[in-house]
């Protein structure tokens, strides 16, 4: 990785083109404890204002029916939206990279607020 990132100053994630990144954050990596031991990366933005963006590679999964449920999931949450339904879905994005392998990314921040605001709002409700 600091061959690619000195001959390459950035890249961009496939996940999210519009997101450039200039290395990796190694003591952010971590794996999950799971049948196919996904990878959390941590890259670092290239934008200084940014945080690090996480993502998990899986090597051995089939990701692929995972990105046709997360698209079926995201129609269906824009039409209850639409209806006045806000179910408060919290939709990753997924990346097959290839049969067998593939990228989620998933902003833990972003997790962690919506369900402290889900917690908030069903404290009010009582």
């Amino acid at each position: 990785m600091k061959q690619f990132f000195s001959v390459n100053s950035s890249c961009r994630l496939p996940l999210n083109p519009a997101l450039l990144v200039k290395g990796i954050n190694i003591q952010s990596c971590s794996f999950f404890n799971s049948n196919a031991v996904p990878l959390k990366l941590s890259f670092q933005n290239l934008d200084p204002l940014g945080d690090n963006i996480n993502v998990i590679f899986k090597s051995g999964d089939d990701l692929r029916q995972d990105m046709l449920t997360l698209q079926v999931i995201r129609i269906m949450n824009k039409i209850w939206i639409q209806e006045g339904l806000d179910m408060r879905m919290v939709i990753f994005k997924c990346f097959s990279t290839g049969r067998g392998r593939g990228q989620e990314c998933i902003s833990i921040r972003h997790m962690i607020g919506e369900m402290l605001t889900q917690k908030y709002l069903l404290w009010n409700q009582k």
